[in-house]
């Protein structure tokens, strides 16, 4: 359950929340905080359950982070 697995995020220990990292991420956690990590994790569970985001809005957002590269002159 969805729910269930957010919510079990508040009360595993930092070495649980890391293993579950590797495991959804397969790569080692960033050294930040528990409060990161655990924002990160639950969005990463919903995406996995829900679906990332729209093929529109990762076009928008590609060609918002163009506008916002330095151009070369």
């Amino acid at each position: 359950m969805l729910i269930g697995r957010l919510a079990a995020l508040k009360t595993m220990d930092i070495v649980a929340l890391k293993k579950m990292w590797r495991d959804l991420f397969a790569s080692e956690p960033p050294p930040y905080n528990r409060k990161f990590l655990e924002s990160r994790l639950a969005y990463r569970v919903q995406e996995l359950a829900h679906g990332g985001l729209k093929p529109e809005t990762l076009k928008r957002l590609a060609a918002l982070a163009e506008d916002l590269e330095p151009r070369s002159r």
